[in-house]
């Protein structure tokens, strides 16, 4: 009995340690998980940029067309 007493710390010892092991591993697959849905996110979000930025383009050259049919439709009333 007096050597499982002796034995006691160091296996309470062990388990915390082996315990802290898991929460490590656990917290290092945690956070793989958010880097890959950071990394996910962050290119959405640059191709959400890209994308608006075209239809930024795309409008302008809408907006270009229609000042142009604006103008020959009064060059045309003009004549």
């Amino acid at each position: 009995m007096i050597t499982m007493k002796k034995a006691l710390p160091h296996i309470l010892y062990i388990l915390v340690i082996v315990f802290l092991g898991v929460l490590s591993q656990i917290n290092r697959a945690n956070a793989e998980r958010n880097q890959i849905l950071a990394t996910t996110y962050a290119e959405k979000a640059e191709q959400a940029a890209e994308d608006a930025m075209h239809a930024a383009a795309e409008a302008r050259k809408a907006d270009d067309a229609r000042m142009e049919a604006v103008r020959l439709l009064k060059e045309c009333k003009g004549k």
